[in-house]
């Protein structure tokens, strides 16, 4: 609900700006080019693989059993 709040938002805005219908289409379609470059990447099993790796390594900090250092 606020997501879709926000892009409404952010459209009455572009509109209320000056912006024309034809002007936020074309951007729509390059937005969904790009889009659909990156999701590609994303899909990428060596990318996953580093993610994962990444989130373990925060994890395990983020829950460590050792107490936190306190300034003095």
């Amino acid at each position: 609900m606020a997501l879709t709040t926000g892009a409404l938002a952010g459209l009455a805005v572009a509109l209320w700006q000056g912006a024309r219908w034809s002007d936020l289409m074309s951007i729509a379609a390059q937005l969904e080019q790009v889009t659909f470059q990156i999701s590609a990447q994303l899909t990428d099993a060596g990318f996953i693989l580093a993610l994962a790796i990444i989130a373990g390594l925060f994890a395990t900090g983020f829950f460590s059993d050792e107490p936190a250092e306190t300034c003095p």
